[in-house]
């Protein structure tokens, strides 16, 4: 079977739908050696995809365009016609609203349009008539929990036949590190002692960060002493968290490590005291799996 597979979140610094997309990837390879893959993305794949295993992979050579969604509304479907790929698989919503071969997406929560209010109002104007569009016209559609399969099914009007759960799993390297020495320098590197209160994921409103440095003050104010570590990319509409830090006076407690790399990631939750996340609503929620 020839497969498209949407690669274009490989293309970018990986938050939780990249790791997701590579690990699957990296799945499809080793279980299902038989699929000839082929992948699809606007623009060239990060150079650590090599040692990664996905690098040889081959893809559509059609011109691309910097900006991803008028690529796979224009120049996609052209490309798909040419193919001979018999499915084609996105691991989000962002896919063609018309393509000559049947699709699967993956809908991994259904945020955009229960709780528009934690989105950026341009994202809502022109994401959520994409989000219906794309879920209607697919022949399939993945959900990673039953919670957000039957948010899919309830909110977007979806046969239920067509809506599969397949839930995901964290990448091997997330388990317990035994070498101290590896530990020791990954601590140095981020000038961290071991035993912080970590935090993974988009920094953005949804993710209810403003509670938790809230009730951070007060572990600290009961003589907490560890530092709070907050690790992700910058998402949208931060002011608020950062004035409530300075309101609260544990702006030098608290660390912005931005976005950090796959491979450094399994080092801070071996390093970590305890792992927190407060997310507001999500439909899976692999950051806590991959602490376990």
């Amino acid at each position: 079977m020839k497969v498209g597979f949407d690669a274009t979140t490989l293309t970018m610094e990986r938050s939780g739908i990249g790791r997701y997309t590579l690990e699957l990837l990296r799945a499809l390879m080793e279980h299902e050696p038989a699929l000839d893959l082929r992948l699809m993305a606007h623009r060239p794949l990060d150079g650590d995809l090599r040692a990664n295993g996905i690098g040889h992979l081959p893809r559509l050579r059609g011109p691309g365009l910097p900006i991803k969604l008028a690529w796979m509304q224009t120049l996609l479907p052209v490309e798909l016609a040419a193919s001979g790929f018999d499915v084609c698989h996105f691991t989000n919503y962002h896919a063609p609203l018309a393509t000559p071969v049947p699709m699967i997406v993956n809908l991994h929560d259904m945020s955009l349009l229960l709780t528009p209010e934690r989105h950026p109002s341009r994202r809502v104007m022109t994401m959520r008539p994409l989000l219906r569009g794309v879920a209607h016209r697919a022949a399939a559609v993945i959900c990673l929990s039953e919670s957000a399969r039957a948010d899919a099914i309830r909110v977007l009007d979806l046969d239920p036949a067509k809506v599969r759960v397949v839930p995901a799993a964290p990448a091997s390297a997330f388990r317990p590190v035994g070498d101290g020495s590896t530990l020791a320098a990954a601590a140095r590197r981020f000038g961290l002692e071991p035993g912080f209160l970590l935090f993974v994921g988009t920094i953005e409103p949804r993710k209810n960060l403003v509670r938790l440095v809230e009730a951070y003050a007060r572990l600290r104010a009961g003589g907490f002493g560890a530092p709070l570590v907050l690790c992700g990319g910058s998402g949208w509409k931060n002011g608020d968290l950062v004035a409530r830090i300075d309101a609260l006076g544990i702006r030098s407690h608290v660390r912005f490590l931005g976005f950090v790399p796959d491979e450094d990631l399994p080092l801070l939750l071996n390093l970590c005291g305890a792992f927190v996340y407060p997310s507001l609503y999500e439909g899976f929620g692999l950051p806590v799996i991959e602490a376990l």
